[in-house]
């Protein structure tokens, strides 16, 4: 597939979220033949792909928001 593509599609997967256009047009104009492993890369550190996949889980097995609340308070 094409870098635009390809960026589109990492970013929604991993982290949940489109890509800003300046992140996109970074990497689309990128050289490094190792781009799109760097991406991956770049994008599983985030902050947000913990997020993303902790929501997404919670979704599938269908955690309640109530049971968690006792875990996200700050003692």
């Amino acid at each position: 597939c094409s870098d635009a593509v390809f960026v589109r599609q990492a970013y929604l997967d991993v982290i949940g979220t489109l890509p800003t256009a300046q992140e996109a047009r970074t990497f689309i104009l990128d050289q490094d033949p190792n781009k799109r492993s760097a991406l991956i890369d770049g994008l599983l550190q985030r902050e947000e792909f913990a997020d993303y996949w902790a929501m997404k889980w919670s979704d599938l097995l269908r955690v309640k928001v109530e049971a968690l609340l006792p875990l996200l308070r700050e003692d």
